[in-house]
């Protein structure tokens, strides 16, 4: 990780190999952080929760801002993977809006230039 090396993991009773996936997941953030950016991950296990017991939330913090997001499931594998896709999706539809309202914006500067309709 270059940017947002601050990489927090709040539970004491991980196993080495659940730390270990839980870090690889965060990779797949690397393209989403700021300079500023750090992300916390915090495990908790809810023994009153039969069914899903795990919880996992991701926080990712940047830019004065923060998203987070979490994932419920019977095992911590799935409640991490549940996490970080809601949380990619997330940051996909940001990009996608920023990258549109750009592209746009340049559209309509070139039709300013050059003459044009815009649609």
């Amino acid at each position: 990780m270059k940017k947002g090396q601050n990489v927090q993991v709040y539970f004491n009773g991980l196993q080495p190999d659940q730390r270990a996936y839980i870090y690889q997941q965060i990779n797949e953030f690397t393209p989403f952080f700021l300079p500023d950016s750090g992300i916390e991950v915090l495990v908790a296990k809810d023994k009153e929760n039969k069914e899903n017991p795990y919880s996992v939330t991701f926080v990712l913090t940047g830019g004065g801002t923060f998203v987070q997001s979490e994932g419920r499931a019977s095992n911590i594998y799935e409640a991490v993977k549940e996490a970080k896709n809601k949380l990619l999706s997330h940051l996909h539809a940001i990009q996608q809006d920023v990258v549109s309202s750009d592209e746009r914006e340049r559209e309509i500067e070139l039709l300013k230039k050059f003459g044009g309709k815009l649609h």
